[in-house]
């Protein structure tokens, strides 16, 4: 998922700055996904894959949208 985001923000010369930042941000929440899965199990599955998801994509289409527009 982390290269595939990186090669759309490489290929298209639209997405600039901003969306490079939301994908080091998306970076980040991945690894805080594994985290949680690994110190909590089966009890950390709604934050993992909802509620950090969720984060995931309004950042990612926050951004997107902004440096469209900018």
């Amino acid at each position: 998922a982390f290269a595939t985001l990186v090669a759309a923000w490489r290929g298209d010369p639209r997405l600039g700055w901003l969306f490079g930042v939301a994908v080091g941000l998306v970076a980040a929440l991945l690894v805080l996904e594994h985290v949680v899965l690994a110190r909590r199990g089966k009890a950390g599955l709604d934050m993992a894959f909802f509620t950090l998801n969720g984060i995931v994509s309004c950042v990612l289409g926050a951004a997107g949208v902004a440096d469209l527009l900018m």
